[in-house]
């Protein structure tokens, strides 16, 4: 890459040189801070509730809107008077803001990350100030002010992955939490200094660096295929379901409901097995691919040992465990929602971008034949984001398009540089808009057609969207904690957005900045999965893209000629390395997960629970057998559990037909009209009768509602009860 000179690129730069970046975290946290704490306020001026949650998600909104266009009026400012005024008054603001935190926090905490900065600082903070030769910067005490600073706010939100305890009391509990920690600590300086050293090429690397490699890339497949214990009914049960309808005989987008997408669940129908075993195999291939991914963004194909084994360790502890509570540890596979499953996507088009600025030159950046295989590559990756469910769409379009805006400005620019007129360069901004629009257009087209001709209808595009709208309208929601894990999302995304917008408005047409802005919008976009339902369980979850969207902006101003506010960023992303490692490695319950014996492929499913014996019995006196159709309502609508008869070869059997839409719940909590639509739609079209059960005990409740739009379309022509269930045969309607 050219090297480029920058107004603050001199090593061990004055306090202001380093403080001055911090103006774009102080424009975000100007825009959150106050507005969570004010918002309510201001809403119901205006006639409104001011629910928590409206102001969670307006905030959200609004940083989307206001950080660039924030940014963009700082730096077009004529007068560098008025910009430093601006960045000197922004900081300010957020000064006061952290000293009524820190007023707040415990002491204990504070002094444990202000130790934690200072070591921080020392070693991965000044790392060319240290190489170079002049006064020891043990007496430029004035350097280290801000770094130190930086990275005491990083630790102490770092700390707040600890969602059950105080962090700092928590580590210090016992020594090998200690030296699980140091180790880890240790590792991730080692790491972080190697990333801003020239490095040899990954096929100079030493024999212990590549059979590193090889046994890192090895723990993580391993990981990614383990067997036990990754089933958990309740969490597989919304890809399980609509998998098992799919196969016999639903259709997706019309009589078959699926809560996560449509190739999400079409896919996994093509694996071998039954639909536990091909949902095992399709997450853990998606697990493996995340996993390589964050493995290579993270330097796990270096020469340098310290970072394959930060990547494996990292990749490891974020992607295949999620630590609940003090002594609740559970494999990242018993929630596929919350791993790649669910976020593959936003992986791959990052990775994608990172590709494209590695290999590139200032000479293929301005080929028009290199630009549209990028144009290419990268809509064909969006559009497959987009079949995969709506959401993965969203993650990934905020990857891509920020990227693919600046690739247009780019080929405007370079268009009007070589001569072009202004008629030239609309036409080539027009087809480079229409291609993504008529891409999806033709996606559409040929769906529609294709359901047209087989089915004798279109689709039910409704279905396409309605998850995700109802989960946006504040279903299940939970308001984020402010002194909380909120913080670790808040670290990296205020990181990049620094690193993002420095080198965006610095050159928008270097392939850096496409990477940086897509980092920026997945980070944005993948917190929205937190702001829904801020649970410390789902920070855990998108933690695998945040440490993932970390590395790669690390690797991207690694790259650059050395600048001071470098050294802000790397002092912010060490404790968020550091936390996950040192959270799961250290946690009691580590050593039993990781050491419990594997299942075979065909015996994985004895992880599914029996069903209970009374409900059990009272299905074998009414005469059902595991291969009828049936459906489980109420108590949480669960599927139904395991049968305690066992077949000829000893294993549990599963009911793998149902007559509604399954389960039950990925419908019940659809709006009335929604719901019967599924269910008259499969009534006409499988044509099927079957057994209903139903908890005398756990009842939902609007039971006698949902049991009148069964109605309309099935009669029930035999009942079975005893004192904890009711059994019937529902026969549909001729």
């Amino acid at each position: 890459m050219k090297a480029e000179a920058a107004q603050d690129s001199e090593p061990g730069g004055s306090a202001w040189a380093g403080a001055e970046t911090l103006w774009v975290a102080s424009l975000a946290l100007v825009i959150i801070v106050p507005g969570y704490q004010f918002g309510p306020a201001i809403i119901r001026l205006f006639g409104r509730g001011g629910l928590t949650e409206t102001v969670e998600w307006l905030i959200y909104m609004l940083v989307l809107v206001g950080l660039p266009i924030g940014a963009f009026i700082v730096m077009r400012l004529r007068s560098a008077r008025l910009q430093t005024a601006v960045k000197a008054a922004l900081l300010m603001v957020v000064a006061a803001e952290a000293v009524v935190y820190l007023a707040r926090s415990q002491w204990s905490a504070v002094g444990a990350a202000l130790v934690l900065a200072i070591v921080t600082v020392a070693f991965v903070a000044r790392v060319h100030d240290a190489d170079a030769s002049g006064p020891s910067t043990l007496r430029n005490l004035q350097s280290w002010a801000v770094p130190v600073l930086v990275g005491t706010a990083a630790w102490m939100s770092a700390g707040t992955l600890v969602s059950w305890s105080d962090a700092t009391s928590w580590y210090l509990a016992s020594a090998g939490r200690i030296a699980v920690f140091a180790a880890s600590f240790a590792v991730s300086i080692l790491a972080v200094r190697a990333t801003f050293h020239a490095t040899p090429a990954p096929g100079a690397a030493s024999a212990t660096a590549k059979v590193l490699t090889f046994l890192g890339a090895g723990l993580l497949l391993a990981l990614s295929f383990r067997t036990n214990p990754v089933l958990e009914l309740y969490h597989w049960q919304a890809y399980v379901g609509p998998m098992q309808e799919v196969r016999q005989g639903g259709w997706l987008l019309w009589d078959a409901p699926a809560q996560y997408g449509v190739l999400a669940i079409l896919i996994p129908t093509l694996f071998p097995g039954n639909a536990w075993q091909s949902f095992y195999l399709f997450q853990a291939v998606c697990n493996a691919i995340a996993a390589l991914l964050m493995f290579w963004a993270l330097g796990g194909t270096r020469a340098s040992i310290s970072r394959i084994i930060l990547a494996t360790a990292v990749t490891a502890t974020t992607l295949f465990f999620r630590p609940r509570s003090e002594t609740l540890l559970i494999a990242g596979q018993m929630t596929p929602s919350g791993g790649p499953v669910r976020f593959i996507w936003p992986f791959v088009m990052l990775a994608f971008l990172f590709s494209h600025y590695s290999k590139a030159t200032d000479r293929s950046v301005r080929d028009d034949r290199s630009s549209r295989q990028f144009e290419l590559r990268g809509h064909l990756i969006w559009l497959a984001s987009l079949s995969w469910s709506v959401e993965a769409g969203i993650y990934c379009s905020a990857v891509w398009f920020p990227a693919y805006v600046l690739h247009l400005l780019t080929r405007a620019a370079a268009a009007r540089r070589s001569g072009g007129n202004r008629s030239d360069v609309a036409r080539l901004v027009m087809r480079s808009v229409a291609l993504p629009v008529g891409a999806l257009v033709a996606l559409v087209g040929m769906v529609s057609l294709f359901y047209r001709m087989v089915l004798g209808h279109f689709p039910d595009w409704g279905s396409y969207f309605e998850y995700a709208l109802l989960y946006s309208g504040g279903f299940r929601a939970l308001p984020i904690d402010p002194s909380g894990s909120i913080w670790f999302l808040l670290i990296i995304f205020l990181s990049v957005s620094t690193a993002a917008v420095i080198y965006v408005f610095r050159d928008s047409g270097h392939p850096r900045a496409m990477v940086l802005a897509g980092a920026w919008g997945g980070v944005w976009a993948i917190s929205s999965y937190f702001v829904s339902r801020s649970h410390a369980a789902n920070l855990l979850s998108i933690a695998t893209f945040l440490v993932f969207a970390a590395a790669i902006t690390l690797r991207v101003i690694a790259d650059q000629p050395p600048e001071t506010w470098h050294g802000l960023l790397r002092a912010a992303f060490v404790p968020m390395f550091v936390a996950p490692v040192a959270l799961t490695v250290a946690h009691p319950a580590f050593v039993s997960e990781i050491t419990k014996p594997q299942l075979s492929y065909g015996s994985f499913t004895e992880q599914i629970p029996l069903m209970e014996s009374s409900l059990n019995q009272l299905l074998i006196e009414a005469g059902a057998k595991p291969s009828d159709p049936v459906v489980r309502i109420g108590d949480a609508r669960l599927m139904l559990p395991a049968w305690r008869p066992r077949d000829s070869r000893g294993r549990k059997v599963v009911s793998p037909y149902s007559w509604l839409p399954k389960q039950y719940e990925i419908i019940g909590t659809l709006p009335a009209d929604r719901r019967q639509k599924y269910i008259d739609r499969m009534a006409r079209h499988l044509h099927l009768s079957g057994w209903l059960v139903h908890s005398k005990a756990g009842g939902i409740p609007d039971f006698d509602k949902q049991l009148s739009d069964i109605q309309r379309t099935h009669v029930e022509t035999k009942r079975f009860e005893n004192e904890d269930w009711i059994v019937s045969w529902y026969q549909i309607k001729r």
